[in-house]
């Protein structure tokens, strides 16, 4: 399992990180995300009274005889075009055009981020049913992040089950990331 999963990453991470995934691996950690992602989620959200959100842009990988795929979120894709207030975010078409020209070298979008301004990060009714919607597949992650509490929570799959292991950053550069302003 190790040599495949270490054969498959070692063309998009430095030796460290795979190692590091490695080791994670036995703690049950199957989310990893790029640190220039996470930047590119809070300059997003930053300041922002009404929910901010776009796409998540990544790989999924199935492991043999494991319950869960590996999920590494590769970058965030603003969305530019939307109707939100403090309490909704309607994204339009657009963020998916986008996404659907950002798709290469096995990419795929592996869900959807949006802000909680200062009211927590969980996922509403609201959010439940738009991830089981259009985010329905196992390796499917769907982040919420409330920047003002400092919080950031990941719930997985059509039934949006909550990530409880550690989200672990990953020194990943993905050329094409783009800044939301």
């Amino acid at each position: 399992m190790f040599a495949w999963v270490s054969s498959q990453l070692t063309r998009l991470l430095d030796c460290r990180s795979v190692i590091h995934l490695v080791q994670n691996w036995h703690q049950g950690i199957r989310v990893y995300v790029a640190q220039p992602c996470l930047g590119v989620i809070a300059k997003h959200v930053q300041g922002e009274t009404g929910e901010e959100g776009g796409l998540l842009i990544g790989r999924a990988y199935a492991v043999e005889a494991a319950d869960r795929p590996l999920i590494l979120i590769e970058a965030a894709l603003p969305s530019l075009d939307y109707r939100n207030s403090a309490i909704s975010l309607e994204m339009s078409p657009e963020v998916w055009g986008r996404a659907d020209a950002a798709l290469e070298a096995g990419r795929l979008i592996v869900g959807w981020y949006h802000s909680h301004p200062n009211l927590g990060a969980f996922f509403s009714s609201i959010d439940r049913a738009t991830q089981a919607a259009f985010f329905n597949h196992a390796y499917s992650a769907g982040v919420v992040i409330d920047l003002g509490r400092a919080e950031l929570k990941i719930f997985l799959g059509s039934d949006s089950a909550e990530y409880s292991d550690p989200v672990v950053g990953l020194q990943l550069e993905v050329a094409w990331a783009q800044s939301p302003r």
